[in-house]
């Protein structure tokens, strides 16, 4: 089941990081699927993005904040007030989707995912 889902998260993923790196002329090294429990991606400083593939389980509106909130540290390697600004410009409802992101996260870890 896990390897089905890690196939599952490379190809959506990666496409999707594609898109928004293309949409909104960002750059970006790499893209990397791994198994953190405890964090849904990151950026590493030379801008490579590693996203749990168990990302792959929640909806849509999760993915797409994820995926834009790495991509906008390529721009900013922190979470000062001008990184959430930039995130804002490319996804205005991420409040929303950051709910609802720990709502689902808190149901991964219930049901010992």
């Amino acid at each position: 089941m896990v390897k089905i889902y890690k196939e599952l998260a490379t190809t959506h993923i990666t496409a999707k990081v594609e898109h928004y790196a293309r949409l909104y002329k960002l750059k970006y090294t790499d893209v990397r699927i791994g198994s953190a429990k405890t964090r849904w991606g990151s950026c590493s400083s030379k801008n490579r993005l590693i996203f749990s593939w168990r990302l792959i389980m929640a909806d849509e509106l999760c993915v797409d904040y994820v995926v834009l909130h790495e991509l906008a540290h390529t721009l900013e390697h922190n979470h000062s007030h001008q990184f959430w600004t930039k995130l804002g410009r490319m996804m205005p409802n991420y409040p929303e989707a950051r709910r609802q992101l720990r709502i689902f996260g808190r149901q991964l870890q219930a049901e010992d995912w």
